[in-house]
C-alpha cells in the first residue's frame, strides 16, 4: 500500500484500532497535522509527508515545549497514555523487534 492509499484510507476514518495477535491492542483518532482545527487529548495517527507518526494528541508537542498547552490538557493526556501503557509497550517492543524503528 502506498503512502497516498494509507492517507486516502485513513482521512476517511474517525477511528483506527491496532490490533496484536487477532485482537484489539487500541485506538487511535486520525488527524491531518497542520490541518485539524480540533484539540484532541489521546492517541492520534497523524502524517507529515511520507511518514506516518502516533501522538499523544493534538496540537502536537515538539522538542518537549508544553508550552502552548495547559496544565490540564497535559494531565488528560498522561493520564490516557498511562490507561494504555501495557498495550502501548506491547506494540513498541513488537516494532523495536520487528526493526522498525529509528532512535
Amino acid at each position: 500500500m502506498t503512502v497516498e492509499e494509507v492517507r486516502a484510507r485513513v482521512s476517511n476514518s474517525t477511528k483506527l484500532t491496532f490490533y496484536f495477535d487477532g485482537k484489539p491492542l487500541f485506538e487511535s483518532t486520525p488527524v491531518e497535522r497542520g490541518l485539524s482545527s480540533y484539540a484532541h487529548n489521546d492517541l492520534i495517527f497523524t502524517f507529515w509527508g511520507d511518514s506516518f507518526y502516533l501522538s499523544d494528541g493534538y496540537p502536537l508537542v515538539l522538542d518537549g515545549d508544553w508550552s502552548s498547552l495547559s496544565n490540564d490538557v497535559r494531565r488528560e493526556r498522561d493520564e490516557n497514555a498511562q490507561k494504555r501503557a501495557a498495550e502501548w509497550d506491547k506494540f513498541v517492543k513488537y516494532i523495536k523487534d520487528a526493526g522498525k524503528t529509528v532512535e
